[in-house]
């Protein structure tokens, strides 16, 4: 009984196989018709959405470098102005100093490092305390050393980004 069953089985699964591939001879330009239109949809709309993604974070790249080079230069004028130390020119130090951290994130890592030594600056600017460049207690050398630290981790960040292609 069972291999009656069997063959049975068999028999009906060749029976629809034939049917199958009747059908499929029959009607192969209709179907091929219907699904390459649909197939070259869904990779053209794979495509375009990458190149978007692509174009996106390319976009916010070259920002984030313009933003950097824009934080440099206000950080290079700092430095200056710390190393001088003309008290004269306190409105201008306080101008870069706002615009230095209204570009900061408050969560960075070495955000509250910059505060402490630009207010160290600032503090000996205004005391008159002008320290020579050559001078070890100076704060602008310490000023100095997180300013490059910053400007390199923001460097290596907007490479990884541009590696991989994230934002």
């Amino acid at each position: 009984m069972e291999d009656k069953l069997d063959i049975d089985v068999i028999g009906w699964f060749l029976g629809v196989l034939h049917s199958l591939n009747a059908l499929l001879s029959d009607y192969s330009l209709i179907f091929t018709a219907a699904v390459v239109p649909i197939a070259t949809f869904l990779v053209n709309r794979s495509t375009q959405r990458r190149l978007r993604e692509s174009s996106i974070a390319t976009e916010v790249s070259r920002m984030r470098h313009i933003w950097l080079n824009e934080l440099r230069a206000e950080m290079s004028e700092f430095g200056k102005l710390a190393l001088l130390g003309d008290k004269s020119r306190t409105e201008d130090i306080a101008k870069i100093y706002n615009a230095i951290f209204l570009r900061l994130n408050r969560e960075d890592k070495h955000f509250l490092e910059l505060h402490r030594i630009c207010k160290r600056c600032l503090n000996d600017i205004n005391s008159g305390r002008a320290h020579g460049a050559d001078n070890p207690d100076n704060p602008y050398h310490d000023y100095m050393d997180i300013s490059r630290k910053i400007l390199k981790e923001e460097w290596e960040r907007i490479k990884d980004d541009l590696k991989s292609g994230s934002v």
